[in-house]
C-alpha cells in the first residue's frame, strides 16, 4: 500500500530515518512546484553514498554533508521548473536519488465529423433510381489535450477543449418516385411480337445479351443506349436484364417509333 504523509524533518537524513520504523521502502518527492511551501533542505547523510538517477544514466556518489541540490548542481543536472527529484531508502539503508524530468504541453488533434445523409423525392425519375445531388463532405473537429510526460513517457493526458472548426456537409440524394412502365407480354400475333427480333439481336450484338459495345455506350442485345432503356422503363443496365425483358422492351421501343431506331440493322425485323 502506497501512503503519502507530510514532515517536519529538516534533512532528508532526518526524514528516512523518521519514516524508517513505519516501512521498509520509504520514498521522499521534492518537486520544484512547492505551490507556496517551504521546500525540504535534504541533506544527505546516509550511508555516505548514494546512486542518483537521471536522465537514463546511474552514477554512484559521494553525498556525505551535502544536500541533494549540491549533489545535482556538482554532476551538471539542471532541474526544471516541473522536475521531481524522488528519495528512497530500501531495508539495506541504500538511498538512491532519481531525477523525473516532467513535461506538460498543450497538443492539438483534428478529428473527421461524418456527414449525414439526406434524401429527397424526384417525381422525374423512375422508383428506385437514385442520384446524388450534394456530395458529403465530412468536418472537422479541433481537439486541445494538456499532455503530462515523465522521462519522455505519457503519464496523463487530460482534454481542454474540442470545437468543431469545420462543419460537415449533409450528402443529398435524390430518390425517383415515378412508376416504372409495365412490360406487358406482347399479344401473340401482334405486328410487334410478329418481327424477326432474333435476326436483328444477331445483327446488333452477335445475339449476346451481356454485351457492351467498344465505347462503353451501348448496351445488350438490341443495344439500347441508356437513355433509351430508362425512356421504355428499364432499371440499371440493359445487360445486365435477362433477354426476355430485352426483347419485351425493344418492342416497347418499336411500338413507339419503328424500326429507325435501329438505323442499320433494322431491316432485320422483316425478314
Amino acid at each position: 500500500m502506497v501512503a503519502t504523509v507530510w514532515t517536519t524533518a529538516l534533512t532528508a537524513e532526518e526524514a528516512l530515518q523518521t519514516f524508517a520504523s513505519r516501512g521498509s521502502d520509504i520514498r521522499l518527492v521534492a518537486s520544484r512546484s512547492s505551490a507556496g511551501r517551504e521546500p525540504l533542505s535534504l541533506g544527505l547523510t546516509v550511508a555516505g553514498q548514494l546512486t542518483v538517477q537521471v536522465d537514463g544514466t546511474s552514477q554512484v556518489v559521494d553525498g556525505s554533508k551535502r544536500t541533494i541540490g549540491t549533489v545535482l548542481t556538482d554532476l551538471g543536472v539542471t532541474l526544471g521548473d516541473l522536475d521531481q527529484v524522488e528519495v528512497t531508502h530500501d531495508e539495506a539503508g541504500a538511498v538512491t536519488v532519481t531525477v523525473n524530468r516532467i513535461v506538460v504541453a498543450d497538443v492539438s488533434r483534428v478529428e473527421a465529423v461524418p456527414f449525414a445523409t439526406v434524401t429527397t423525392q424526384d417525381a422525374t425519375r423512375y422508383t428506385g433510381q437514385k442520384v446524388v445531388r450534394t456530395a458529403g463532405v465530412d468536418g472537422a473537429r479541433t481537439i486541445v489535450e494538456r499532455v503530462t510526460t515523465t522521462n519522455g513517457v505519457e503519464t496523463s493526458r487530460v482534454q481542454l477543449s474540442a470545437a468543431v472548426t469545420s462543419a460537415p456537409v449533409d450528402q443529398v440524394v435524390a430518390v425517383g418516385t415515378k412508376p416504372r412502365p409495365v412490360v406487358a407480354p406482347t399479344p401473340v400475333g401482334a405486328s410487334a411480337s410478329s418481327l424477326n427480333w432474333a435476326a436483328l439481336a444477331r445483327c446488333e450484338s452477335g445475339g449476346n445479351p451481356t454485351i457492351v459495345s467498344r465505347n462503353g455506350l451501348y448496351y445488350g442485345l438490341y443495344q439500347f443506349s441508356l437513355g433509351t432503356w430508362q425512356a421504355v422503363g428499364g432499371a440499371g443496365l440493359p445487360s445486365q436484364a435477362s433477354a426476355a425483358e430485352q426483347t419485351a422492351r425493344a418492342q416497347m421501343l418499336y411500338a413507339r417509333s419503328g424500326a429507325g431506331q435501329w438505323p442499320v440493322c433494322g431491316a432485320q425485323l422483316f425478314r
